[in-house]
C-alpha cells in the first residue's frame, strides 16, 4: 500500500516535507488528535459531470467533430474508463474501446495491441491510458507508436500556439530540442527536477501554460496542475483535427532527438559517497546540481546522473547528435559509476 499526501492546489507534497512527516511518524514525536480535532471526508456534488463539462469546454469540440475520427482506445483497466467513455459519447468520434475484461492471452504490450487494432480497423490513431489515468501513449494511423519525446514536442507546440506566450515546464532529462520549438513559438522554457511532483509544482504557477515529460505525463495548467491522460486524450484529438495532415505526418515534422537511458546498480549506503566523488571528478566541467548531476559538454550534448529515490540504483541519461554517440556517452558514465562503486565496495 502507498499513502500519498497532497496540498493545494492538488499537487504532491515535496520530498523534504514527506521525509519530515515520515520522521515524525516513526519517532512518534507528535500529539494524538482529540476527537473533536479529527477531520471529515467530503465529496463534491456532481463531480463527474463537472469534470466532463470542464473537459469539453477545454477541447475544440467543433474541430474534433468535423474530422469524424476513428480511434482505438485501451483504457488500461483504469477507473477513468467510464469517464472517458462518457466523454467520447458526446463527440462525433467512432471508437473501438478495450477496457476491463480484455483477454489476458493477447500477445505484446498494450501499445502493440492497439497498433494492430488501428491497422485492422483503418483507424486514424490509437491511444492507451495507463491504470492511474495519468499517462497517455499514442499510436499513429499506421499502427506505429509515437515516441514519447515526439508527442511531447507536438503537445508543447500546440500549447504555445493556443495559450502562449507563457512558460513550458520540462524535466532536466528531456531533449533540448523541445526548448528550440517552444522558443520559436514565442514562449519560454523552465527546467525542473525529474520527479513528477516537481513538474506539478511548476505547473501550478500562473505563467505556466504546459508541462510534460517523455513518459506520457502531460499537464495543461488551465485545466489542472496534475497529469491527466483523459484531458490529454482530447488535446491529441485536436492535433489530428487541426488540418489535413495525418498523425504520422505531424510526427515526421518534429526534429529527431537522441536521448539514451541506462542504469547502474548501487548499494544504498554508497549512494551519497558516489554522488560526492562524481561531483568532485567533474568540478572543472559545466555542471548543474539541480537534480543529481548534469554535465553539459556542448550544444545538445550532456549526461545526467540521477540517484533513484526508491531503488538502489543510479539513472544515467545522455543526449548527443546521434543514437550511437548518446549510447556511447551513457555507457562510458555507467562504466565509471560501476568502477567507482566497486572500488568503494572493496574498501568496506
Amino acid at each position: 500500500m502507498e499513502i500519498l499526501f497532497a496540498e493545494p492546489p492538488g499537487i504532491p507534497i515535496s520530498g523534504k516535507r514527506e521525509r519530515n512527516i515520515e520522521n515524525y511518524y516513526h519517532r512518534e514525536d507528535f500529539r494524538r488528535a482529540f476527537l473533536n480535532e479529527i477531520g471529515t471526508i467530503s465529496y463534491p456534488a456532481r463531480a463527474v459531470e463537472g469534470y466532463q463539462l470542464a473537459c469539453l469546454e477545454g477541447w475544440r469540440v467543433a474541430d474534433i467533430n468535423r474530422r469524424h475520427l476513428r480511434v482505438a482506445v485501451d483504457y488500461g483497466d483504469s477507473a477513468a474508463g467510464s469517464l472517458l467513455s462518457g466523454l467520447i459519447a458526446q463527440l462525433d468520434v467512432e471508437v473501438l474501446a478495450l477496457s476491463q475484461g480484455t483477454p489476458l492471452s493477447l500477445e505484446g504490450s498494450p501499445v502493440e495491441h492497439v497498433g494492430r487494432l488501428v491497422q485492422a480497423m483503418e483507424a486514424d490513431l490509437g491511444m492507451v491510458v495507463d491504470a492511474g489515468a495519468e499517462r497517455l501513449m499514442v499510436v499513429d494511423e499506421n499502427g506505429s507508436a509515437i515516441p514519447g519525446d515526439v508527442l511531447l514536442m507536438l503537445l508543447a507546440v500546440q500549447a504555445c500556439r493556443e495559450y502562449g506566450p507563457g512558460v513550458v515546464a520540462l524535466p532536466l532529462n528531456v531533449t533540448e530540442l523541445v526548448d528550440g520549438l517552444v522558443i520559436d513559438n514565442g514562449s519560454a522554457v523552465i527546467r525542473t527536477k525529474v520527479a513528477p511532483a516537481a513538474l506539478m509544482e511548476e505547473a501550478s504557477k500562473p505563467d505556466t501554460i504546459f508541462a510534460g515529460d517523455t513518459t506520457g505525463a502531460f499537464i495543461f495548467p488551465r485545466f489542472s496542475p496534475s497529469a491527466d491522460a483523459v484531458y490529454a486524450f482530447g488535446k491529441v484529438l485536436e492535433l489530428v483535427s487541426g488540418g489535413v495532415e495525418r498523425l504520422s505526418e505531424l510526427a515526421a515534422d518534429m526534429p529527431v532527438s537522441h536521448v539514451t537511458h541506462m542504469t547502474a546498480t548501487c548499494p544504498w549506503h554508497l549512494k551519497g559517497t558516489v554522488m560526492r566523488m562524481t561531483v568532485e571528478e567533474h568540478k572543472k566541467d559545466e555542471v548543474s546540481l539541480v537534480d543529481g548531476i548534469k554535465v553539459v559538454m556542448g550544444e545538445r550534448v550532456w549526461v545526467q546522473i540521477l540517484p533513484d529515490a526508491d531503488d538502489p540504483l543510479f539513472h544515467v541519461y545522455a543526449e548527443a547528435a546521434t543514437e550511437g554517440a548518446a549510447r556511447e556517452l551513457a555507457q562510458s558514465h555507467v562504466a565509471e559509476l560501476e568502477a567507482l562503486i566497486a572500488r568503494l565496495g572493496h574498501q568496506d
